[in-house]
């Protein structure tokens, strides 16, 4: 009998302590919101504006891995968006990015200024890019945008995941800091080589094997998944033609064939 209440007190207890921490993180998340937990909308996953990144590049006031921007454009600038989830957003340093790279080219051989403003959010998806465009894209004044549609993961859950507990959501999270920090699943955010890869081998196989249901024509949601990020994208089009915007459409994947790509900073076009 004392054995009986004795679990019994424990498992009060246990339940009392659980939703202590549950109300405790919920309450913290709402006064001081983390990407830790979710969040239905596309800055979860935003720099914190004016932060230092990985390479020592400070981001500039709207979160953005790029320079200061205006809202106000410049007489004669031209003024291209690019817009995107980390293949944007860049794992290499600012200079290195191809979107930094790409408007020091198309500056060398133009004869008027041409600004490429880097607006990509690690995590996203093609519903936050229509978001993102329609909410601060547009307040740019922009004169072309480029969707950077990642093949592995922007067919994906059509929408946003919640936690249902904030204790177990924070556990899953420190679960997967300690596995990335013992070296299970290294990246390298050391001295930039752009000869090196950023993830071993083994770390990039389990990365592409997590996506490989996109292949899977038996997936009973990919019919699902590929409609709505068509409908969001097409949003992006009507956006842009509405306003008289180029738009421009372009994918990106981990892996190409060298004669139908450009390789610039790290990033595969084709």
């Amino acid at each position: 009998m004392k054995t009986v209440r004795l679990l019994l007190k424990i498992l009060l207890f246990s339940i009392i302590l659980f939703l202590a921490l549950e109300l405790a993180f919920r309450l913290y998340n709402k006064i001081f919101p983390s990407y830790i937990f979710s969040k239905n909308d596309y800055n979860r996953f935003r720099g914190i504006p004016n932060s230092i990144d990985w390479y020592n590049f400070r981001l500039n006031s709207r979160g953005f891995a790029d320079i200061e921007r205006s809202f106000e454009k410049e007489y004669g600038v031209y003024r291209i968006l690019c817009i995107g989830d980390s293949f944007v957003w860049g794992v290499v340093p600012y200079k290195n990015n191809f979107v930094t790279l790409l408007e020091r080219k198309l500056n060398e051989n133009s004869s008027r200024k041409i600004e490429v403003l880097n607006m990509g959010i690690n995590k996203t998806g093609p519903k936050d890019y229509y978001e993102l465009l329609k909410n601060e894209g547009m307040k740019y004044n922009p004169d072309m945008v480029l969707c950077f549609f990642f093949i592995g993961n922007d067919i994906g859950i059509p929408e946003y995941k919640h936690d249902y507990s904030y204790v177990f959501t924070f556990l899953k999270f420190i679960f997967k800091f300690i596995k990335i920090f013992s070296g299970s699943e290294q990246m390298k955010h050391h001295e930039y080589h752009d000869d090196e890869k950023t993830f071993d081998d083994k770390t990039y196989l389990k990365i592409i094997l997590r996506r490989k249901f996109i292949f899977n024509k038996k997936y009973p949601f990919l019919r699902l998944n590929v409609n709505n990020s068509v409908s969001h994208i097409s949003k992006m089009n009507l956006l842009c033609k509405n306003n008289n915007i180029e738009y421009c459409l372009l994918y990106t994947s981990d892996a190409a064939d060298e004669e139908d790509s450009v390789d610039l900073g790290g990033r595969r076009i084709i």
